[in-house]
């Protein structure tokens, strides 16, 4: 699955260190709220709990570290659609004929939830798995998540992303044929290429099961 389509290039996460750093402030100046005593969470979250995750963020995570793992599993890339940056990263198949298949993120969410996934599905060989199961790995960051900058205009909703994900396929990974697998937002999206699009989706799943009825795509 080579990235072909015009005006894709690599796209590394890296954060600036000013970012960073103004992060960190921002989590050292924040005002604990007051607690029932003994309570724990019976009334919301444990404040002690969020104070220790607070510490932890500041002292304890190693954020150059995740860029590198990051990067190393997921290499991002970046094209300009409809005059904005969509990133999505790939993980090309290791296997005699990797079907293409996007995988889609949730809200809130991010690309990097697929990161452990994603190299066990490209190359399934070099886990002790069969090299004919592989499949050519596309995982995007859905607009206005992660990298993908924001759509800021009203009526952008699941049909819309289909859309985006759909042209990122076809346009820009260049694939004529690819799956679809999704949970929450990524849900919504998924089934839409399939119904909707048609051919280039050939099927979609889905790992999460809402509790309100079934949506209708358009």
């Amino acid at each position: 699955m080579a990235v072909q389509g015009p005006g894709a290039t690599p796209l590394p996460l890296s954060v600036d260190d000013e970012v960073l750093d103004d992060l960190s402030d921002r989590i050292r100046r924040t005002r604990g709220t007051d607690s029932v005593t003994g309570t724990g969470w019976l009334h919301g979250t444990c404040i002690d709990y969020l104070r220790e995750l607070a510490d932890f963020w500041v002292d304890g995570f190693d954020w150059r570290l995740q860029e590198r793992l990051l990067n190393d599993r997921l290499p991002g890339w970046g094209a300009r659609m409809d005059g904005r940056l969509v990133h999505f990263a790939r993980c090309p198949g290791v296997g005699p004929s990797p079907l293409p298949l996007v995988l889609l993120h949730g809200w809130p969410g991010s690309f990097a939830e697929m990161s452990k996934i994603a190299p066990l599905l490209a190359d399934p060989a070099r886990f002790g798995g069969n090299p004919a199961d592989a499949f050519d790995v596309g995982v995007p960051s859905l607009p206005g998540h992660g990298l993908s900058e924001s759509v800021l205009r009203p009526g952008f909703g699941a049909d819309q992303c289909a859309d985006v994900i759909h042209a990122l396929m076809t346009e820009v990974v260049g694939v004529s044929r690819f799956g679809a697998q999704g949970g929450d937002r990524g849900r919504s999206s998924g089934p839409v290429s399939a119904i909707d699009i048609g051919a280039p989706c050939s099927g979609s799943t889905s790992t999460f099961r809402p509790a309100s009825p079934a949506w209708v795509p358009r």
